[in-house]
C-alpha cells in the first residue's frame, strides 16, 4: 500500500532504473484532432502502484493514444517507459510520496522517443482492492 512507501523510494528506484535516451525527436501534444479526451474532462488517466517502479495498473484509452502504446504494452510495466532525459522525476515521485499533488508540468516521452509536454495531477484512487495513485496528464 501507499502508506508502505518511505521518503525518496520512489525517487531512488526511478532514478537508478534504466530510463528511456530517446532519439532527438520534436516534442508534441495532442492536436484537437487527436481524440485524447476521453471520458474524463480532458484529462488522459493512468493508475500506477505505489512500489517504487510505479508499475502501470490501467491506462485509459486518451493515455494510450497520447503515448502511443497499447495496453498489452503497458499494463504491469514500470512509468519509466515513458521517461527520459528531460523528466522531472523528482516532481513524479513528490506526487506518488503525497499521495496527492498540485498540477506540475512534466516532460515525458511517447513510445517513439518524441518528448509530451503535459501537466500531470495526481489523487488517490482504489483498484483492483489496492490503493494506486491515479495519474491525470494533459497538455
Amino acid at each position: 500500500p501507499l502508506s508502505d512507501c518511505k521518503p525518496g523510494d520512489m525517487l531512488d528506484a526511478l532514478d537508478h532504473q534504466q530510463l528511456r535516451s530517446p532519439a532527438p525527436a520534436a516534442c508534441h501534444t495532442p492536436s484537437s484532432a487527436t481524440d485524447t479526451r476521453g471520458s474524463n474532462g480532458g484529462w488522459a488517466r493512468v493508475v500506477v502502484g505505489a512500489g517504487p517502479l510505479m508499475r502501470i495498473a490501467s491506462a485509459d484509452a486518451a493515455w494510450l493514444t497520447l503515448f502511443r502504446f497499447s495496453p498489452g504494452e503497458v499494463v504491469k510495466k514500470s512509468l519509466g517507459i515513458c521517461c527520459g532525459t528531460k523528466t522531472n522525476i523528482a516532481a513524479i515521485a513528490s506526487m506518488v510520496e503525497r499521495r496527492a499533488g498540485a498540477p506540475t508540468w512534466v516532460t515525458l516521452y511517447d513510445k517513439s522517443g518524441s518528448e509530451v509536454v503535459l501537466i500531470v495531477r495526481a489523487s488517490l484512487t482504489r483498484e483492483e482492492n489496492e490503493d494506486n495513485l491515479a495519474l491525470e496528464m494533459q497538455s
